[in-house]
């Protein structure tokens, strides 16, 4: 198991878009770090775990019972 990934690889773990998560990244929610001497940006498994585990649930809205 990779300890680090591309910020296009965390999106897809997480199925969200490229630009959603660079915008998380961006805002500071999703911490990223850069490698020395080089452009590629990379999400710590860690933090992506934490990110994702950080959201809040989703609950699904109660069904509206039909009249018969």
């Amino acid at each position: 198991m990779p300890v680090a990934v591309s910020v296009n690889q965390a999106a897809a773990r997480l199925g969200i878009g490229r630009t959603t998560a660079w915008q998380y990244v961006r805002s500071g929610m999703l911490p990223a770090r850069r490698l020395p001497d080089c452009d590629r940006v990379v999400v710590l498994v860690d933090d992506l775990n934490d990110f994702a585990h950080s959201l809040q649930p989703y609950l699904v809205p109660q069904a509206v019972k039909l009249k018969d």
